[in-house]
């Protein structure tokens, strides 16, 4: 499983500042899914962040399943239950909410079918700096799959918006930077509150 970290840079008089006022950094994950209805979830948020913060994540998921059936904008989606898997596995879903994981293709993706008469919410989870967090909530109908694919794109922005993990997010609400991990392991970024985002690198 392959490590990924993004390394932010912003001077001390701006980390006091955007403290001061309240701002958090909010991530999001980019997913292709296969069935529309869905939505993006925010991935993390955190106040924790200092003059050089790394945002570290993995290649380790999690499919869960949610009774919030109801996929709204600014709504945190609740989770019911959840479980360990890799790319190139399906999760079913049982009719009580139990589930089962087992080999599928394609090897890429992430497939979760509902074998029940009851409608879910479903999604990924990836782990962020050692705590699998949701990427997306979307909606699953018995009998029917989803699937998913990851995406190695990150999304990060700076608000004061009082949002939490796991809430559907449809529209950005603060400027932001897309940081593309794709082949490659890490990335430098920098914030600065009179420019804004940037990178040193390619983003």
């Amino acid at each position: 499983m392959a490590n990924f970290s993004i390394n932010i840079a912003i001077s001390q008089e701006n980390v006091t500042t955007l403290k001061q006022q309240g701002f958090k950094l909010f991530g999001f994950k980019a997913v292709n899914v296969s069935v529309q209805g869905g939505s993006s979830v925010i991935w993390f948020e955190t106040n924790q962040y200092l003059a050089s913060t790394d945002v570290k994540s993995e290649e380790k998921y999690q499919a869960y399943i949610s009774q919030d059936t109801q996929i709204s904008p600014q709504t945190p989606i609740q989770e019911s239950n959840s479980a360990d898997i890799e790319l190139g596995q399906r999760m079913t879903i049982s009719t009580t909410g139990s589930l089962n994981v087992t080999k599928d293709r394609p090897t890429n993706a992430v497939s979760v079918v509902a074998d029940t008469w009851v409608s879910w919410t479903t999604g990924l989870n990836q782990l962020v700096d050692g705590v699998p967090k949701p990427l997306c909530a979307v909606p699953i109908l018995s009998g029917f799959l989803d699937q998913f694919v990851p995406i190695k794109k990150v999304l990060l922005m700076l608000a004061t918006r009082p949002f939490v993990s796991g809430t559907v997010i449809v529209q950005a609400f603060s400027p932001g930077i897309l940081i593309d991990l794709t082949g490659v392991g890490s990335r430098k970024i920098s914030f600065d509150i009179g420019i804004g985002w940037g990178s040193t690198e390619q983003t």
